[in-house]
């Protein structure tokens, strides 16, 4: 499109004809290690307030250019030492440097919590944060799984790349409430709309720092922030160059039910980096992982779950109605009654054998075989298939992305990105969705200085060959018997085995099954002149109904199909240099949505993309008082979108110094959030068998028809087994808007024992109103049975609230202990109305431990960290119950080698190998125990 080749043109005009620099005179010098008086490698030496300057060589020199007659600030700064400063004059020529390694806490500068870099101990807010070094040593198999040991932190595991962090409640699976940005570029794919871990996120290698704002972030970083945002920002090529590479080897799915022998897993990255004359960088960077996925297997009934009343019997042959958490295909979609057969198919044994209706032959006879049925309620599934034998667990993520950096002045850095990622997985939502060939596109144009920036991003995602695979399951068993027929047969089979041949209930169970079925418990066709129920890995009936079903659209099949894309502008000014003794800034946005879904998953329709626009504006004023011991800063957001009113969100923070130093602070924020409904929550328009599923929006629902065929709250959260609560009359849909919070928060950061403690406390209340929740609702029953879930804006507010408290200490010789622990809670909500979920989905109490020293001996290093989470219930349309608390630990041993530039790692995530889940439906996560070696150019 002309859009995209402007920007092209534009991009390389600025890069090959700008002005260079006036480079008349050069300072140069060497960086040494105080302790060692060894050269460092890769030191960043940069202009103080500009954005150019260098990196030492293999010998730890550098040099640098200088314009005639400047008098500037040298910053020498290097991961893992402490950061000097030097003024520099036209007249001096060298300046050598020693390093001393950092052994204290409080010098680290973020930049999340206000836009502008300050102190971590100054923030405003809660911030959590991973810089190189915690990066490089974490005992995870990979940074992002190791944010879960974050202060707070929620990770939920849906597939081996397929994660979702969150905090502070209310946790899914498709996490809206929580942001996730990568240099500035919404990481969330549009037609996904929530991050999917970090699949299409940023290479490993490629990390500089992890900033994590714990709660409400809207007024900075705009709608779904509620609950938090969490900021990924990559390695400047011209602070980080030279080729860095790593290979991983793990082990997984030790011990596993599921298999018979452990399987590999492999993880390749590749980075370089170059920069020229200080005016021009580049870097390149690709990733590839490939493993067997980690399998869900939970059998458990989700019908008795949260009803004790419902048998939890996991045999399909014992308990008719049974339906597996990860089996598929045994869903009660009907409302198919067991019991409620009893008179017509006794009618029709009397008719067969000749007895005229009416006679008292005939009905003694319908009595007899009445008399053989259940007379409870006894719901019949149809017999489900494993996920395993529907799924693709042949995980793999593909990630390339590469940048062009340049110094147009020396103030200002315009930079050209892009970044290609492909990944296969399973995720849960309505359904188990087989995430196949799943494509996401990033492209960005910034142009930033130290006071501004003005970026362009462009999104577009491709679905690939995802499939719903919870529906697909359903789909094979319609496809070689339909239900109709099916049931049919059950009802006739029961009461063949129990009548003719007299037959236990239980054995009459079994024997119906496998009558309908036409193939025995153990897999034997019973007639082989009828059609059977197909088998996974036999005659391969099975493997060509699921790859015909899964390959042709929803909701003829099961394909989903996804080309959604966004467009983004976006611009924030620092005018503080305007107003001495103050700090202010404003920003601008403008958002434009195009999903494209085929009518696969939303209300759009095939050639009829939905177009919405979305825009915001936000500003920021703070001052310092009181000899620089107390900060105010007011904050506002104002954010339109089309489907909804206006919103505006304040925030307003304090920062209270108890110390000359400004190393012990205790602050105070009120502040207000919001998020508009997500893309699916809006548009969604999806039938997964059990229930349809639809957005809030009045246009989507029109399509059900509810004005004229009334429908009914669920008098249960249980979408499963939810029934019409007709007491109070059909359910009046309120009106849908976004949801809104009001977060109060009060906090304490500081240092102590001159440097070596740091202690970080918070405690939260967040009024929630408009809350967002889901709804069952419910039209007809018995086998007219039709269940339905929406999202709906709830008029009473609801509260949650919880604190975390946090010690980080240094050891002697160079040991870090750490630990935190946090604790989130949910009012009571037993007044809600029936049908109502809330979808909190977070442990009461989470606990972190962890001892790490980065060189015992002779560059030898370790770390090792133990967390815990309690017990808590799962809600989602998927299931409800109960998630069993568990503990894992992880560990690496690490060996330095400067000779070959290299870092040897042998560790494992979960080494005692504790099976556990975080959601139901998700998979159950085992043990990896890895070995990996990463190549550093600038390795010391």
């Amino acid at each position: 499109m002309n859009f995209d080749k402007g920007l092209l043109v534009l991009s390389i005009f600025l890069i090959f004809s700008s002005a260079s620099f006036s480079q008349n005179s050069n300072v140069k010098g060497k960086v040494i290690d105080a302790n060692t008086g060894e050269p460092l490698v890769g030191v960043n030496i940069k202009v103080k307030d500009k954005l150019y300057g260098t990196i030492t060589n293999n010998k730890g020199e550098y040099i640098l250019s200088l314009e005639d007659g400047q008098f500037i600030t040298l910053v020498f700064s290097m991961v893992g030492f402490g950061t000097v400063e030097k003024d520099v004059s036209g007249s001096i020529s060298e300046i050598n440097i020693s390093l001393e390694e950092q052994a204290l806490f409080g010098d680290e500068v973020i930049v999340s919590a206000s836009r502008y870099e300050e102190n971590v101990l100054e923030s405003p807010v809660s911030i959590e944060r991973r810089d190189l070094l915690d990066i490089q040593n974490t005992p995870a198999q990979d940074f992002y799984s190791g944010l879960n040991t974050l202060k707070g932190v929620d990770v939920n595991n849906q597939s081996l790349t397929f994660k979702v962090v969150n905090t502070r409640g209310f946790t899914n699976n498709t996490n809206e409430r929580f942001n996730q940005i990568v240099d500035g570029v919404d990481n969330a794919p549009p037609g996904l709309n929530f991050a999917a871990g970090n699949i299409f996120g940023i290479p490993e290698l490629d990390v500089e720092s992890a900033e994590l704002l714990v709660g409400a972030s809207s007024a900075l970083y705009g709608p779904g922030g509620l609950n938090g945002t969490l900021l990924l920002n990559s390695k400047s090529p011209f602070e980080y160059q030279g080729l860095s590479a790593k290979a991983q080897l793990g082990l997984m799915h030790v011990g596993a039910s599921y298999r018979d022998s452990p399987d590999e897993l492999y993880n390749f990255g590749l980075r370089y980096a170059k920069a020229y004359n200080d005016k021009i960088a580049f870097k390149i960077n690709a990733t590839y992982l490939t493993a067997l996925d980690w399998h869900a297997v939970d059998s458990r009934n989700r019908l008795s779950l949260v009803d004790p009343n419902v048998s939890s019997i996991e045999n399909p042959y014992i308990n008719p109605g049974y339906d597996g958490i990860n089996l598929y295909g045994d869903e009660n979609v009907g409302g198919v009654d067991l019991s409620a057969q009893a008179q017509a198919v006794a009618e029709g044994f009397a008719s067969d054998e000749g007895l005229i209706p009416g006679s008292p032959e005939f009905d003694a006879r319908v009595n007899e075989v009445v008399s053989l049925f259940p007379s409870e309620p006894t719901p019949i599934t149809r017999t489900g298939y494993e996920e395993q034998d529907l799924v693709d667990y042949d995980t793999r993520n593909f990630n390339v992305n590469g940048a062009v950096h340049y110094r147009v002045t020396s103030d200002v850095e315009m930079i050209l990105q892009g970044a290609y990622g492909q990944g296969t997985a399973v995720y849960t939502a309505q359904n188990r969705f087989s995430l196949q060939n799943f494509e996401a596109y990033t492209g960005k144009l910034e142009l930033r200085s130290d006071n501004f920036f003005v970026r362009a991003f462009y999104s577009k995602e491709d679905a690939g060959d995802t499939y719903d695979a919870g529906s697909t399951a359903l789909q094979i068993n319609e496809a070689w018997k339909s239900s109709e027929e099916w049931f049919t047969d059950y009802f006739t089979g029961y009461a063949v085995g129990a009548d003719l041949f007299e037959l236990s209930r239980q054995e009459s169970f079994a024997f119906a099954r496998e009558f309908a079925d036409n193939l025995s418990e153990e897999g034997t066709v019973l007639n082989p002149s009828l059609v059977s129920r197909p088998l996974p890995g036999t005659d391969g009936r099975f493997e060509q109904l699921r790859d015909s079903i899964s390959s042709i659209p929803l909701p003829n099949g099961t394909l989903v199909v996804d080309k959604s894309s966004l467009w983004h502008f976006e611009g924030m000014y620092n005018f503080s240099q305007w107003i001495p003794g103050w700090e202010g800034l404003a920003g601008y946005s403008f958002r434009r949505y195009r999903l494209d879904t085929d009518g696969t998953t939303y209300a759009d329709t095939p050639g009829n993309p939905i177009l919405f626009n979305q825009v915001g504006a936000y500003a920021q004023i703070s001052k310092r008082f009181l000899a620089d011991r107390l900060k105010l800063t007011a904050s506002g957001r104002y954010d339109r979108n089309e489907n909804f009113d206006d919103r505006v969100t304040p925030r307003g923070s304090l920062v209270i110094a108890l110390d000359k130093k400004n190393q012990r602070n205790l602050r105070g924020s009120v502040q207000t959030a919001f998020r508009f409904p997500s893309i699916a929550e809006q548009f969604v328009s999806l039938d997964v068998g059990v229930l349809d599923v639809f957005g809030g929006l009045p246009e989507v629902r029109e399509q059900f028809d509810f004005e004229n065929n009334p429908v009914f709250p669920g008098d249960n959260s249980n979408p499963i087994i939810a029934q019409a609560d007709d007491s109070e009359g059909p359910f009046e849909f309120p009106e849908f808007q976004p949801e809104r919070v009001t977060a109060y928060e009060v906090g304490y950061k500081g240092i102590h024992f001159e440097g070596k403690m740091l202690v970080d406390a918070y405690g939260y209340l967040n009024r929630y109103n408009g809350f967002l929740a889901t709804q069952i609702l419910v039209r007809g029953s018995g086998e007219n049975i039709e269940r339905f879930s929406t999202t709906v804006s709830t008029d009473d507010p609801l509260t949650a609230f919880g604190w975390a408290v946090g010690v980080d200490y240094i050891l002697p010789k160079g040991y870090v202990a750490s630990g935190n622990i946090s604790s989130n809670d949910l009012e009571s909500i037993s007044d809600r109305p029936a049908g109502f979920q809330s979808r909190f989905n977070t442990p009461k109490y989470r606990l972190n431990l962890s001892l790490a020293n980065r060189n015992v001996y002779k560059d030898l290093g370790f770390s090792v960290s133990y967390r815990w989470q309690d017990a808590f219930l799962w809600e989602s349309s998927f299931a409800v119950g109960p998630v069993d608390s568990f503990g894992t630990l992880d560990a690496q041993v690490s060996y330095k080698v400067p000779n070959i530039k290299s870092v040897l790692k042998v560790g494992g995530s979960n080494l005692l190998n504790e099976y556990y889940i975080t959601g139901l439906g998700n998979p159950s996560v085992g043990g990896i125990y890895y070995v990996s070696v990463t190549f550093d150019e600038f390795l010391n």
